[in-house]
């Protein structure tokens, strides 16, 4: 329940991207993805203070047969299938606006953008935040304030 430190990993992150871009630009294209591998790690250390300080400690294990992986994996097979056929879309938007004429596949990306932004501030906020209230109240059996927090989403 604490949201601050996590909404603010795209900070480092995006400044550390901004920078990366400027410098390929003037000096070499090859900082790019070296900037971004660098920017990927920054969340990871900017998070990790935090999380160590509130007494967070990761242990690495995978039980293949655990019940509760199989039924994750067998959940997120729609969203894999979401994503690609989301991709597919993507591609042939593409490929049908190439043939509309000059500046239309840009209007297409920004348009897109503008799209992503909408849901990266209110969809992604939102459910940030939520998730953890909803999960929480499922797995101690409160269905009906779980039921309530649903009706108020909408």
């Amino acid at each position: 329940n604490r949201f601050n430190i996590p909404g603010l990993t795209g900070l480092p992150y995006n400044i550390l991207i901004i920078i990366s871009i400027i410098l390929s630009i003037k000096i070499n294209i090859l900082i790019l993805p070296i900037g971004l591998l660098v920017a990927a790690l920054s969340q990871f250390l900017f998070q990790f203070p935090f999380a160590y300080k509130e007494g967070y400690i990761y242990k690495p294990y995978i039980n293949i047969k655990d019940e509760y992986l199989k039924k994750a994996m067998y959940l997120l097979l729609p969203v894999v299938i979401g994503v690609g056929v989301n991709q597919i879309n993507i591609v042939v938007d593409k490929s049908l606006a190439s043939t509309l004429g000059d500046g239309i596949i840009t209007i297409l990306n920004s348009a897109n953008r503008l799209n992503d932004f909408v849901q990266g501030l209110f969809i992604v906020t939102i459910t940030t935040v939520m998730y953890p209230l909803l999960s929480n109240l499922s797995s101690i059996g409160k269905n009906e304030e779980f039921k309530q927090n649903i009706k108020k989403m909408h």
